[in-house]
């Protein structure tokens, strides 16, 4: 979120040893100019929502283009399979992905396991359960264990899944 800047600003910026790509550029008219920063910058790693990697793997795939890196972070949003399979396929090397909310309630790391996605939620970070809605939903919720200015506050993220074994 520090690379959203308005569509009529520059689509990328260096911050240091970073290159900060707007989320709201990554679309047909910017991606050649974000493609070309991309390979002149040389990241060692991308660090990015899965769904900004897929507008970038995607445009990369069409234009049979590739961006050598040494793996990739994805954070901030639910990561999808398909969205795995496809970065493993045009960038090929490791993807970590991790779930954090940002109230400091649950923290989990990602693997992918039997074409599935699955999150080991650290307990020692928050109390993680689950409660079923009206449509069947699982929301999670979380109690902090971590926050200093608001501990033990029972949170409810918005996000959903279900909870199964040890975490």
């Amino acid at each position: 979120a520090d690379a959203v800047v308005p569509l009529d600003m520059s689509p990328f910026q260096i911050s240091g040893r970073r290159l900060l790509v707007s989320p709201l550029h990554l679309n047909e008219k910017f991606m050649p100019q974000i493609v070309e920063k991309i390979k002149d910058f040389s990241p060692e790693f991308i660090h990015a929502y899965p769904s900004c990697v897929e507008s970038l793997a995607l445009y990369l795939k069409a234009h049979n283009m590739s961006i050598k890196v040494n793996a990739i972070f994805l954070a901030s949003e639910e990561v999808k399979p398909e969205q795995i399979e496809l970065f493993k396929e045009i960038f090929g090397t490791p993807i970590c992905f991790h779930y954090g909310a940002t109230e400091q309630v649950l923290l989990g790391y990602g693997c992918y396991i039997d074409n599935k996605v699955v999150y080991h939620l650290n307990p020692l970070y928050g109390i993680a359960e689950t409660l079923q809605d009206e449509n069947g939903n699982h929301e999670m919720i979380g109690t902090s264990l971590w926050n200093h200015a608001m501990p033990l506050i029972r949170y409810h993220t918005q996000d959903y899944g279900v909870i199964s074994g040890v975490n």
